[in-house]
C-alpha cells in the first residue's frame, strides 16, 4: 500500500503535497524508498498494524511484484491528476443552464446531474405552504454524513447545513420563525476568496437565509467542500440516501407541508438592499 499524495489532506500540504498534483519521478523515488507499506490481511484484515518497518524484504518483494502486474496490465505510466480529470467538461444532451427547478417526490437525481454548487455563487429558493400546525423535513439536500449540505425547516426555522467532507459541520439557522401560508425560503452563497485545492479546501463564503426576502440568518465559512459531495445524488423534499448531519435529523426526513417548487439557481444573482446588509452586519456570527 502506498499512500499519495498522503495519509491525508493536511499530512500531504505539510510535504508540499496535493491531491491531483503530478506524480514526478523524485516523488515516486521518495514513495519507493519510505512510502510502502505492508499488512498481514489473513491476521489483521482491518490493517492497523504497518509491518514495513519489521518486514522490509518482504514490504521490498511485493512492491517489485507490484511494478511487475502494473507493467503487465497496462496501468503504468501512473496517473495521479485525478482532480484535472474530474474538471474536465464532458459533453451532455442538455444545454448549459443557469437555473434548475425540482419537484418533490421525485426520484433522486444522479450526482453527476446535480447542479455543481462548488465554489461559486449559488441560491436554494423554495416555495413552500406551510399549514396552520407548522411542518418540517428537507427542502432540498445533496450529498451524506461524508460530505454535502441540507436546506431544511426544522422546530420551526429555517436551516442551512454544509457538511465540510465529514470533518466539520457549518449550519446557519434563521433568527425568526417560519410563518405560516405562502412562504419563500431562500439560501444563497457568495464566495469571500479563492479555493485552496492544495489543502483540500473550497472557497470561504457568506452563508444567508432569506424569509419572503428578508434576510434572517447570516455566517461566514471560512472553507467548503471543494470539489465532489460524495457519489450520493441530491433530492427534493426528502433525503433519499442519508443524512449530512445524522445527529440533527434522520432521513427521509421528508417535508410534511406542501413544496410548490424549488429553484437553484447558479447564475450568480444574490439579493443585495441596504436595509438587509445592515441586518446581515448586526447579526454576524
Amino acid at each position: 500500500m502506498c499512500p499519495f499524495p498522503g495519509p491525508s489532506f493536511i499530512q500531504a500540504a505539510e510535504q508540499g503535497r496535493y491531491f491531483g498534483m503530478p506524480l514526478t519521478a523524485e516523488i515516486l523515488n521518495d514513495l519507493d524508498a519510505k512510502g510502502w507499506e505492508l499488512y498481514n490481511v489473513v491476521d489483521d484484515p482491518a490493517e492497523t498494524e504497518n509491518l514495513a518497518a519489521e518486514r522490509p524484504d518482504k514490504a521490498h518483494e511485493m512492491a517489485q511484484r507490484w511494478y511487475m502486474e502494473a507493467g503487465k496490465y497496462g496501468a503504468l505510466p501512473l496517473a495521479s491528476a485525478e482532480l484535472a480529470r474530474m474538471n474536465v467538461p464532458r459533453p451532455t444532451v442538455a444545454r448549459p443552464r443557469q437555473q434548475y427547478v425540482y419537484y418533490p417526490g421525485g426520484a433522486p437525481i444522479s450526482f453527476s446531474a446535480a447542479p455543481k454548487l462548488y465554489n461559486r455563487s449559488h441560491s436554494i429558493t423554495a416555495d413552500v405552504v406551510i399549514p396552520p400546525e407548522g411542518a418540517e423535513g428537507i427542502l432540498m439536500t445533496h450529498g451524506s454524513r461524508n460530505a454535502g449540505y441540507a436546506l431544511l425547516v426544522k422546530d420551526g426555522r429555517l436551516h442551512y447545513i454544509h457538511n465540510y467532507v465529514g470533518l466539520e459541520r457549518f449550519e446557519v439557522t434563521s433568527s425568526e420563525p417560519v410563518p405560516t401560508g405562502e412562504v419563500s425560503l431562500r439560501y444563497e452563497f457568495e464566495p469571500t476568496g479563492e479555493p485552496r485545492f492544495r489543502e483540500g479546501r473550497g472557497s470561504p463564503g457568506r452563508c444567508q437565509l432569506y424569509i419572503d426576502k428578508v434576510l434572517v440568518g447570516n455566517l461566514d465559512i471560512p472553507y467548503s467542500t471543494p470539489n465532489l459531495f460524495g457519489v450520493l445524488g441530491a433530492s427534493c423534499g426528502y433525503a433519499a440516501f442519508d443524512s449530512v448531519a445524522p445527529d440533527a435529523y434522520q432521513a427521509p426526513f421528508t417535508f410534511t407541508g406542501e413544496i410548490k417548487q424549488v429553484i437553484i439557481d447558479v447564475s450568480g444573482e444574490v439579493i443585495r438592499d441596504d436595509e438587509a446588509e445592515l441586518k446581515r452586519l448586526m447579526t454576524q456570527q
